[in-house]
């Protein structure tokens, strides 16, 4: 058995770009392809609830560029309000609508853990928590891959995908994730809601994965 290779350090601002830049290039370079393999899902409730992922992927990228300006804020909790307004739909649409695919909809709630780690423990309690939460995902993805459909397979590989890449990410970087070097103690609460409603681009140098 190869031994597991060594943890990375976490990313910092360098010559190759922020801890922003770094996640645009690892994780957002990679939903091109699951709204691709999403519109051609073409399930109503799974390309909602999709959209709540989306907008929590592009969240974090924003926190990451914050926290460079921005002292770390008194209330954190705001950083989990869509989380949580996102959990609250998409556990309904779990619960009440009985036409949408449970697996599909079970999976995409159940990555909605792996966001917010900035409020988690700053150490390896926090961390394991993390690694917990991402290491359930493969059970419904299983079931969903087992349907045999293409249109299933290819959007299930592409979500698990951008799953695995931010948790690859945070992961690694968790001390980052913790770090807030910004030097301003005001606006943070109006900068972090005019953020989220522009939504994060990727480089221009940074390759686009095509659907699987």
């Amino acid at each position: 058995m190869t031994a597991a290779p060594a943890q990375a350090a976490p990313a910092q601002p360098s010559a190759s770009g922020s801890t922003a830049d770094l996640y645009k290039r690892d994780v957002l370079s990679l939903l091109e392809a699951l709204k691709a393999n999403t519109a051609a899902l073409n399930v109503a409730q799974v390309s909602k609830a999709v959209e709540s992922f989306v907008s929590l992927v592009e969240e974090q990228c924003l926190i990451y560029e914050l926290q460079t300006k921005f002292k770390k804020p008194s209330n954190m909790l705001i950083l989990t309000k869509k989380k949580q307004e996102f959990c609250d739909a998409v556990s309904l649409v779990k619960s009440k609508d009985f036409k949408a695919p449970v697996n599909h909809i079970g999976i995409i709630l159940d990555s909605f853990s792996l966001f917010g780690a900035g409020l988690l423990p700053a150490d390896d309690t926090g961390k394991d928590f993390l690694k917990e939460m991402h290491e359930v995902l493969p059970f419904l993805g299983n079931k969903i891959l087992n349907l045999n459909k293409e249109a299933d397979t290819k959007w299930v590989q592409s979500f698990l995908a951008v799953c695995k890449a931010h948790f690859d990410f945070v992961h690694k970087n968790y001390a980052a994730t913790h770090t807030w070097t910004g030097t301003s103690e005001v606006g943070f609460e109006q900068a972090f809601q005019k953020g989220l409603s522009a939504p994060q681009t990727t480089p221009a140098q940074a390759p686009v994965q095509a659907p699987v």
